[in-house]
């Protein structure tokens, strides 16, 4: 009967212990919108801005010849829709050399929807619309449908 139950128990232990429990994988993190009339993807980033309750969202996107960075910060006060004004989000096209950046389209609405937060994984879930425009020249970056799922660091 001894036998039995250490046998039984060393089972349960060993299939136990090959449960995987369910982690956080960067390959499941991301970051996407239409930008124009295409699909946008980036390797997404999220992390607290140093002794502030202000969240940095970062998609970085890298293409030939160069790289595209999507720049959002935000005061963050949990799930909700908060309207990005000013200096609150940036998109940045790297070429070789050269850098242009967009500063946000006031004369357009810009928002960003947190639909979750998990304080235990930092996981942040929602999405976005950000317009672009650069007055010199006239060029437009919208970004609509946008949506992400980040860990913040």
């Amino acid at each position: 009967m001894r036998r039995i139950i250490f046998v039984l128990l060393a089972c349960s232990c060993i299939l136990t212990a090959c449960v995987k429990s369910k982690g956080i994988y960067k390959e499941e993190l991301f970051i996407a919108a239409t930008m124009g009339n295409s699909n946008w993807v980036a390797t997404p980033s999220a992390n607290v801005i140093a002794n502030t309750d202000s969240v940095q969202i970062q998609g970085l996107k890298e293409t030939i010849p160069g790289s595209q960075k999507l720049l959002i910060r935000l005061k963050f006060n949990g799930p909700g829709t908060y309207t990005i004004t000013g200096q609150q989000a940036s998109y940045i096209n790297y070429f070789e050399a050269a850098s242009f950046k967009y500063p946000l389209d006031t004369t357009q609405t810009n928002k960003v929807t947190i639909t979750s937060y998990n304080s235990i994984d930092g996981i942040i879930t929602g999405s976005f619309q950000l317009h672009f425009a650069d007055a010199s020249t006239g060029n437009k970056i919208d970004f609509t449908n946008g949506s992400f799922w980040l860990q913040i660091l």
